[in-house]
């Protein structure tokens, strides 16, 4: 049964065959004015970080506003 865990956004990884190009800088605009109301999921695969299938733009968009100083409230994506 899948589980829904809270991860720090520095053990994530992106999905090396990811096909899609997002507006990075729109989401990123988003989240600044908005906060962080998304979700990425991410598959675990042993003890590797966890992969992300969705949501790998919106990671994006964080680690670039966080790499500015802007952080979630508790610094974690859920």
């Amino acid at each position: 049964m899948p589980k829904t865990l809270s991860q720090p956004i520095d053990h994530l990884a992106p999905h090396p065959r990811n096909p899609r190009i997002g507006d990075v800088e729109a989401i990123r605009e988003s989240i600044a004015t908005n906060g962080w109301w998304g979700t990425v999921v991410a598959w675990q695969n042993g003890d590797d970080a966890p992969t992300i299938l969705a949501g790998k733009h919106r990671w994006d968009a964080l680690r670039s506003l966080q790499t500015d100083g802007w952080a979630t409230a508790d610094g974690i994506i859920t």
